[in-house]
């Protein structure tokens, strides 16, 4: 959360941490991690962020998520449960 500049409140937003580490694959690249942030959590963001890629995404339950697999369905997503679930 936020506080929105001269509104005096809170509003929800996403910060985005994309990481990749193909070390253990005996990739060449060494590991990174991308940041982006959102001012909101539309679905759009996932797309404007992820809408070109095409693998395996490893990700929490985020809905937005799955509209990217259903669009176009270059994605293979590997979803494991939230700490709320455990």
């Amino acid at each position: 959360m936020v506080v929105a500049t001269g509104a005096g409140r809170t509003k929800v937003c996403q910060f985005w941490a994309i990481a990749t580490n193909d070390r253990p694959w005996r990739g060449l690249a060494p590991p990174a991690v991308v940041y982006m942030f959102a001012e909101d959590r539309k679905a759009i963001r996932a797309k404007q962020l992820f809408g070109d890629y095409n693998g395996i995404l490893q990700v929490d339950g985020y809905a937005a998520y799955k509209g990217l697999i259903k669009s176009g369905g270059r994605l293979v997503q590997r979803t494991y449960p939230s700490k709320a679930a455990l």
